[in-house]
């Protein structure tokens, strides 16, 4: 089972795009 994997996995991508969106509202 790759579960744990995939959460992984999410939440780094949701980290991201968390730093991202966050980045874009501090720049703009």
């Amino acid at each position: 089972m790759d579960n744990d994997e995939t959460n992984y996995s999410t939440a780094l991508d949701y980290k991201s795009l968390l730093t991202m969106a966050t980045r874009t509202t501090s720049s703009a």
